[in-house]
């Protein structure tokens, strides 16, 4: 008899502490999805080449393979995030980059400040967010700076396009110019919560060299918020 009331005591007490280790599971928001402030409604990469001319002190260029050519490729990350909280601070930080095998990668704010480089290791770098019809507009540049260094037209081409076509003549593909990045978008809140979204990318787009610029709207489950 001692024994069947031990063991219904014993069912009892576990059955207690499972309802309050449940509760306090579902109660608990830090760090899961969808429970921040701050929404991704929108998410673009745009891909682009940068060209310039080599300035030379003789004028007298009499064909285009007279002409000498810098590049780097630019990519620009856009997100729209919609929130009633505005907010109070936003930077990243957490930078990973794997180089491309031509180039090295810079990350520029949105002022055109450069944040991260082969000259520049930063923990925390800061990014206005722009109010943009209600949202929130955060854009990141990211760049392969150098991939085409003072580089003279190859003789034959009567007509040169100066975007991402270019490629095509120096005998390049985006494989050669291909990198990975990683980082983190920190939101702090009015309420002094920080808001997380983890940004994965390989960059360009695929389709640079036969359009010339390329634009690719990004998956929005991919650039989640959560709260730490």
């Amino acid at each position: 008899m001692r024994g069947n009331v031990l063991l219904k005591l014993f069912i009892f007490i576990v059955a207690i502490l499972l309802v309050v280790f449940i509760c306090m599971y579902l109660l608990d928001n830090t760090g899961k999805i969808n429970q921040g402030n701050f929404r991704v409604n929108d998410v673009m990469t745009k891909s682009s080449l940068l060209v310039s001319e080599t300035q030379t002190v003789d004028e007298n260029i009499t064909s285009l393979s007279d002409i000498r050519l810098n590049a780097d490729q630019e990519n620009i990350l856009s997100m729209l995030v919609v929130s009633n909280v505005k907010p109070q601070k936003v930077y990243i930080d957490n930078i990973s980059v794997s180089n491309a095998n031509l180039g090295n990668v810079a990350i520029y704010d949105n002022q055109n400040n450069e944040i991260y480089s082969n000259n520049i290791k930063v923990e925390t770098a800061n990014i206005t967010a722009t109010d943009k019809d209600g949202q929130y507009l955060i854009e990141i540049k990211i760049n392969n700076v150098g991939i085409i260094k003072d580089q003279p037209i190859p003789e034959g081409h009567n007509e040169v396009i100066y975007d991402g076509r270019l490629m095509k003549i120096y005998g390049l593909s985006t494989k050669d110019i291909k990198f990975d990045v990683s980082f983190n978008v920190n939101i702090v809140d009015e309420n002094n919560k920080l808001n997380i979204c983890k940004v994965k990318l390989t960059l360009p787009n695929e389709d640079l060299i036969t359009n010339g610029v390329s634009i690719v709207r990004q998956p929005v489950s991919d650039y989640i918020f959560s709260v730490k």
